[in-house]
Parts: C-alpha cells; structure tokens; sequence
C-alpha cells in the first residue's frame, strides 16, 4: 500500500497532468491532413548580418518544390557582407533599408508584397515540401505556425534545444486540439494577407508572440501544421544562450504586464517547472530514488514515443530528457526572475 506523503502526491499530480496532454498528442498526432490548397505565396525574409547563413536559406526557398510567386529579402541595414552576397543573388527581390529592427523589415517586406505571406528567418532553411505543406492551411486557418525544429545538435546545448524544439512541437499538438496556438514562429509562419491590413509586428522584444496575440484579439484562427518542418539555427555559446533566454523572458513578460497576454499564458510554465524541480530535490533529500526512477523513466517514455511520432531520429536525447527538461526548467524560472528584476529596476 503506497503511504500518504506529499511527495507521493506530488508525483501522482505531475504524472497524471503529464499523461493528460500527453494522450491529446497522441490523438492529435495520429490525425491525417488531407487539405489541398495551393495559394500565392510571397516569402519574406528579414535579414540583419547573417552572411554564414542567408545563401543557404535563400537557396532552399528557391529549391521548394512549390511554386512561389515572389521571394522579398528585407536587409535590415546588415554591416557585414550580407548586402554583397544578398546582390549576387537571383530570383529575389532585395530591398535595403537602414537597421529598424527585425518586426521593422517583416512589415516592410509584407507592405510590398503582393499575396498571401510565408515568413522565413535569415539562419532557417525550409524541406522541400515545408511551404506546400504550411500554405494549405490558409483554406482553414487565417495564420499557421511551421513546425520548427534546430538544425545542429552539438554539445550539451545543442542536443538540449534540439530535444527542446520537439518537445515544443508535441504541445502544439495539444494547444491546437484546444484552439489556443500562442506563437506563430517567425522563422516558419504561414499568413493571409489581408491580416496585416489590420495588425503588424510590434516593438516586442517577442515579436512573433505579440503578433499572434494581436491577431487573437481580432478574432483571427491560428493553426499548425505538424509536417511543415522547418531548421533553424539556435545558440552554440553559453552566453548566447543566456542572452537569448533572457530577452523571451523580459519580451513575455513586458507583454503580460501591457496585458497583451494573459497571465494564463505563462502560469502552468511556472507551476510545472518549480513541481518538477521539488520532486526531484524532495526525492533526493528523502531518499526515494525509486520514486525519482519512475518520474524519470516515465518523461523519457513520453519523449521516446513522441519522438518518433514527430519522425525524428533524437532518441539518445530522449532517454536523457528529464536531464535536459529539469535544466530547461531552472532556464525558465530564472530567467524571469531576472526579467522581474530587470522590468521593476527600468520601472
């Protein structure tokens, strides 16, 4: 007979919510799209120094297997030798216009273009088949979020985002069965047209967030499309990484604080995060190391599953998910910790 004890409990609660959204995925992944749709496309890339990395997107767009009308280039006043290899080019249309920022260049390049828009980030490269599959989703959905995966998996870091990335992917599978899609990913995102006449990126130092917030509040309906894959490039030094994490965190939550996301938004990612951690901190100083077996037999059993669901080939990183996902955790708390601090220092 299992004794009460609040780690029991504890544990009990983390499994059975984990195992709630986690059968959602199941179900959602094990749905078919049978849309067809074939829209006019202009692609948009925002570009600001990325010359390891723009011909390589480039070049990928322009091997899709769809038929885009225009690929628009919005060089966001680059210094280094972005502009020269942006001018060698073809079979895209360049403008140059001086630095303003990335949410400045995505709605210079969607005020000139012409149709429906797909948004690729300067270090992304898209499959083949990416833009036919995230485009049909236009005949359903005003917006859809591209299932965005890393392209490099080296070093601690570069596994931990990588596995990171499908477990963001298998959420969205849960957050589409709710209707509730938070982020249309900058780096891959499908949009109608005649949104934009409407809302634009703002100033946010999440962009894509307060867009999609934006287009939520307008009533407009956000997909996703699970095979609508698409690689980008993260952090490879530590400081980078920090920097980044930092800035989603002040960019959420300056939003929450304008009140253009509720606090809804964010809250379970808080709660889940410190359970995870006390669980394992209470099974260390209690020694119930069975108890932290199972918890983390049972993450690496949903990562596993979900990572061939979403057909990818991270299965060393799954059986070592708990390490990646309690390190993403303490991330996460901290570093809106810091973004609290930050945001009542500035205040």
């Amino acid at each position: 007979m299992i004794p009460f004890d609040p780690i029991y409990v504890l544990f009990f609660i983390i499994i059975l919510y984990d195992s709630y959204y986690f059968g959602i995925f199941l179900y959602q992944s094990s749905k078919k799209t049978t849309i067809q749709f074939s829209p006019q496309i202009s692609v948009i890339v925002p570009v600001y120094n990325n010359e390891s990395t723009i011909k390589k997107c480039i070049q990928s767009i322009l091997s899709s297997e769809y038929d885009v009308k225009e690929v628009i280039v919005v060089n966001d006043g680059s210094t280094d030798k972005t502009k020269e290899i942006l001018d060698s080019l073809t079979g895209v249309t360049v403008y140059h216009i001086p630095h303003s920022g990335k949410a400045a260049a995505l709605n210079y390049g969607i005020e000139h273009s012409s149709t429906d828009i797909v948004t690729v980030d300067a270090d992304t490269v898209v499959q083949k088949d990416t833009i036919t599959k995230l485009v049909r989703n236009l005949k359903v959905y005003d917006a859809v979020a591209g299932n965005l995966q890393v392209s490099t998996r080296k070093g601690f870091l570069g596994r931990s985002q990588a596995i990171e990335h499908v477990r963001a992917a298998m959420f969205k599978k849960v957050a589409q069965y709710f209707d509730d899609i938070d982020i249309v990913p900058g780096p891959i995102g499908a949009f109608k047209k005649d949104i934009f006449s409407q809302v634009c990126y703002g100033t946010s130092l999440v962009e894509d967030m307060e867009l999609t917030q934006k287009m939520r509040e307008k009533n407009f309906t956000v997909g996703y499309e699970q095979e609508a894959k698409a690689y980008t490039e993260m952090p490879v030094t530590w400081t980078s990484f920090l920097n980044q994490r930092f800035r989603w965190a002040k960019g959420n939550l300056e939003l929450l604080v304008k009140g253009e996301i509720p606090f809804r938004k964010i809250l379970p990612g808080y709660l889940m995060a410190c359970a995870d951690l006390l669980l394992v901190l209470l099974c260390v100083i209690t020694h119930y190391f069975l108890l932290l077996f199972l918890f983390f037999l049972f993450e690496s059993f949903t990562m596993f599953v979900g990572n061939y669901r979403e057909k990818t080939d991270y299965y060393a990183e799954s059986i070592f998910f708990p390490v990646f996902m309690l390190f993403f955790d303490g991330i996460f708390l901290f570093s809106h910790i810091c973004g609290v601090f930050s945001i009542l220092k500035r205040s």
